[in-house]
């Protein structure tokens, strides 16, 4: 299938770059004038307006070719079978912002771009919680008391927020994910590793994204708080 749509690319990009030498052509009279100072591109607008056409063209196909994709999970064939029934969405084609594809590229146009933190007003109620090798991690409530959705607060749905690398309760997409998630009812927490959101670091041992058992540890306190709530987790970067 790859080798097919990398013929069609190149057929397509040839096509349109022989389109453009011919309009170019047209634009150029044969005649002596041009040597003798006349003028040699009468207009410019019919030679740049199919080099954009080709160019946005190539754009499209690649995109579509190429980035728009179905996600790949590396899973057991239990957790696969899991996600495949519970979560459909990991079957769907993803199409990420078309003007901004790449991940890396996500990142730097977020700092680059305005923005809109001042906005965001978000209250918490802040939890210090300890480990068993005496360190502690804080987590950060957004109890969404006043929910239309789920005014029950023991069946209310919570979502834990983990951020990521350096990541605390107060960056932009923590931010917007904790304000997102109030407007559809459900409560959150976020998860501060050791020694980030202002915590002190107790121990030796720092935040390492191959050691889960403080995560273990916040999952079993969440559940605990509220065991007939929906439990789920969603992660940014590193914390996913």
């Amino acid at each position: 299938m790859r080798p097919y749509r990398c013929n069609m690319l190149c057929y397509v990009v040839c096509r349109l770059c022989c389109s453009v030498q011919s309009v170019c052509s047209s634009c150029v009279p044969d005649t002596g004038d041009n040597m003798s100072g006349g003028s040699r591109h009468p207009s410019l607008t019919p030679v740049w307006t199919p080099l954009f056409l080709s160019l946005g063209g190539i754009w499209l196909l690649y995109y579509w070719t190429q980035i728009c994709r179905r996600p790949r999970l590396v899973s057991s064939g239990h957790l696969r079978r899991f996600l495949e029934s519970h979560c459909p969405v990991v079957m769907e084609k993803f199409c990420p912002t078309f003007w901004c594809p790449g991940g890396r590229l996500q990142t730097i146009v977020r700092v680059m771009l305005a923005s809109k933190n001042h906005r965001l007003k978000v209250s918490y109620r802040n939890e210090i919680i300890s480990t068993e090798d005496g360190g502690q991690v804080s987590l950060d409530w957004m109890d969404n008391d006043e929910s239309p959705q789920f005014p029950d607060a023991a069946r209310r749905p919570t979502i834990i927020l983990l951020p990521g690398l350096t990541g605390n309760s107060q960056q932009s997409y923590m931010l917007h994910f904790v304000t997102q998630a109030k407007s559809d009812g459900y409560r959150c927490v976020v998860f501060n590793n050791r020694g980030f959101g202002g915590e002190k670091l107790l121990t030796h041992r720092t935040f390492c994204a191959a050691n889960t058992e403080d995560l273990a540890r916040v999952v079993s306190c969440v559940h605990s708080r509220f065991p007939d709530a929906p439990l789920m987790a969603v992660g940014v970067s590193l914390g996913g």
